[in-house]
């Protein structure tokens, strides 16, 4: 079975540059890279208007600062 390490959100949307703020929606996504898959974040605009070709995706929100992991 392989091996999966996805990273942190950013905070950051991976197509406009733009903050995600706290509490916002947004789509996180597994991009195929030349170097495996690589998590990228993207705003909700920037999804419905240039939804990126991915190997898979889930829509979440940005913690809040002082919310725990569920």
């Amino acid at each position: 079975m392989a091996e999966w390490e996805i990273k942190k959100p950013l905070g950051q949307c991976a197509g406009t540059d733009r903050i995600i703020e706290p509490g916002q929606e947004y789509f996180a996504a597994l991009v195929e890279t030349t170097e495996g898959l690589e998590r990228r974040d993207f705003c909700q605009d920037f999804w419905q208007q240039n939804t990126p070709d991915v190997y898979c995706f889930w829509k979440t929100k940005m913690p809040l600062a002082n919310q725990k992991k569920k």
